[in-house]
């Protein structure tokens, strides 16, 4: 089980918190996760962190086991660029896993 899950920045620093990614509804095929922003400079941070790295982030996955992981998620819409150039907040991404890798030294 994810006892923890925190979206990182170009530099490895968290940049906000998130509810662990899950299907809506069984037949679903994309997880889904609410992303709480919760400051204005991290929703920025978070928007740059998109930008540069052309629509993927990476994520500290904790398990309850304390086993931690890096995720790389990258977006499918790519909604963030729209919201970067016209600062629309009613626009939202779906993301989807495309790397799982072992974090090393704790």
């Amino acid at each position: 089980n994810i006892s923890g899950f925190l979206f990182l920045d170009t530099e490895g620093e968290g940049i906000g918190r998130s509810t662990k990614f899950s299907k809506g509804m069984e037949q679903d095929t994309i997880l889904k996760s609410n992303y709480f922003i919760e400051s204005e400079d991290e929703r920025k941070i978070f928007l740059e962190t998109l930008r540069g790295q052309d629509g993927k982030v990476e994520a500290l996955v904790e398990t309850s086991t304390g086993d931690k992981f890096i995720f790389t998620y990258e977006t499918l819409q790519n909604n963030w660029r729209t919201t970067l150039e016209e600062d629309n907040r009613n626009l939202s991404d779906d993301f989807v896993l495309v790397k799982k890798r072992i974090k090393k030294g704790g």
